[in-house]
């Protein structure tokens, strides 16, 4: 018989994902990038970014790519696959975050009634604020992602069997889920052999085939982050917190979390998402690489709020500061002004999703006037090379071009030392460098960014290339459409 805990988790975390689905943002267009694997892969049997050239994988998350590849082989689109998945995961996700915090409120003997609405006020207030909503439904693998840190955590906390399973595939879906791995050693007294050979077995595989298939273990993507987006490790750690309190809202739950994380240490199943937070931040700091995207801190948002808000409400019920009808009270009213600050700050028309529009305009413009046969050179890859399956795709950003990132290695090497925490768009020449080099058919990219409003007004490139069209020219300069003469 299903409980009325197990009814209540599964209908409020139902309605809180079709409001968090309806206030959906465009998918960005890193997620193309991963979309572009998945089709290449159900229709070319080969898990590849171009035809030509050595192999190279650019998505760092194999598990969502072979997700979505698996929807899209039964008929339905890569972008409708990568909706239905999210909507599914975030839903197991919320689920599962209920089902923790009122395990960890039942302890304080209070009413069920108020545990349950504490609880939702609680998972609505990290949920539905704009960082979580907008990392979990971005089409990324974040969802997925946070789902099996936490099923492994919670596993971990329980000392169950499947604790390595989980660190496992966390790591096939993004490489920092290796996290799970060490933790569960140090906590899983008694099981590390358990949990270390199941995490082999899930990982090995694909490490193998990797390897073989692209000649190294991890995405290339990792190495191309740090040479483009490097950064030294105290920048980083100081960026996490500019990166949380990022307004006055953010600041508030961020300290209340905090605070609540200190006064709940004494809490068993708090404490392994503690050491998480701790390790996936300090991973970030010494990563090397600029920590700007915010699918980042999806995963502290998330854990952090609830785990933080679940444990300072046991803890001041506990001490009988407050009854758990006012704090249900408290929690509900919070909930309440959350939603309405974060929802009527619809980030869905802010410039960073205008440029994402623009793109995919681009495709249907150019959809006829570029064959197959042309090469193209892109600044932000996803959509476009999405757009174009068919075509040859330079990722600037070498990513996913493996010769690309030679090219630049090279560059970079040439500037010394003194220039190893510059980022490439703030440099001069590299630009000039891969056009030069690849010659490519037809150039697609931000025009400031990629330095192609400087270019317009030099004679080589005009006499390369034609303009043929510029949008959104109040995004860093345009978006340039340049078809070579």
């Amino acid at each position: 018989m299903i409980s009325k805990r197990t009814l209540w988790c599964a209908g409020a975390s139902l309605i809180l994902c079709l409001a968090m689905y309806a206030f959906r943002v465009p998918f960005i267009d890193d997620a193309y990038i991963s979309f572009r694997y998945s089709q290449r892969l159900s229709d070319l049997g080969s898990l590849s970014w171009n035809d030509t050239g050595s192999p190279v994988l650019g998505t760092t998350s194999v598990a969502w790519t072979l997700l979505v590849s698996g929807l899209y082989s039964l008929g339905i689109s890569v972008e409708n696959a990568a909706l239905l998945l999210t909507v599914l995961i975030v839903w197991l996700l919320l689920f599962s975050l209920h089902d923790l915090t009122m395990r960890i409120l039942e302890q304080t003997s209070s009413r069920e009634t108020d545990v349950a609405i504490i609880t939702t006020s609680l998972i609505t207030i990290a949920a539905i604020n704009m960082p979580t909503r907008t990392g979990l439904f971005s089409g990324m693998e974040t969802a997925l992602y946070c789902l099996l840190v936490l099923r492994g955590l919670v596993a971990l906390d329980a000392r169950g069997s499947l604790a390595g399973v989980y660190a496992g595939l966390a790591t096939l879906t993004r490489p920092d889920g290796a996290i799970l791995l060490p933790l569960a050693l140090v906590l899983g007294s008694g099981r590390r052999l358990l949990y270390a050979s199941t995490f082999l077995l899930v990982t090995v595989p694909w490490f193998f085939y990797s390897y073989r298939v692209y000649g190294e273990l991890l995405p290339g993507s990792v190495e191309a982050k740090r040479l483009l987006y490097p950064s030294p490790w105290l920048k980083n750690f100081f960026m996490l917190f500019e990166a949380h309190s990022a307004n006055p809202v953010a600041a508030l739950l961020f300290c209340l979390a905090g605070a609540g994380l200190c006064a709940g240490f004494s809490i068993r199943c708090v404490r392994p998402f503690l050491w998480w937070l701790s390790l996936y931040a300090g991973g970030i700091a010494i990563s090397g690489i600029k920590p700007i995207f915010f699918w980042y801190f999806t995963p502290t948002w998330l854990f952090g709020t609830v785990l933080g808000g679940a444990a300072g409400a046991a803890w001041l019920l506990k001490r009988g500061r407050l009854s758990s009808g006012r704090l249900s009270g408290v929690f509900t009213v919070g909930a309440g002004l959350i939603a309405v600050y974060s929802l009527s700050h619809d980030v869905r028309y802010e410039r960073s999703f205008l440029r994402e529009l623009r793109y995919r305009e681009i495709v249907q413009s150019f959809r006829d006037e570029i064959s197959p046969a042309d090469t193209i050179l892109a600044g932000e890859v996803g959509i476009i090379a999405f757009g174009f399956p068919k075509n040859e795709v330079i990722d600037s950003s070498g990513i996913n071009s493996r010769e690309v990132l030679t090219v630049l290695k090279d560059f970079r090497d040439k500037l010394g030392i003194d220039k190893k925490f510059v980022h490439f768009v703030d440099l001069q020449g590299w630009n000039r460098l891969l056009i030069e080099h690849f010659e490519p058919t037809v150039i697609i990219a931000a025009r400031s960014r990629f330095g192609l409003d400087l270019l317009e007004h030099e004679q080589w490139f005009n006499e390369l290339y034609d303009v043929r069209a510029i949008l959104a020219a109040e995004h860093v300069g345009g978006i340039g459409v340049y078809r070579r003469k």
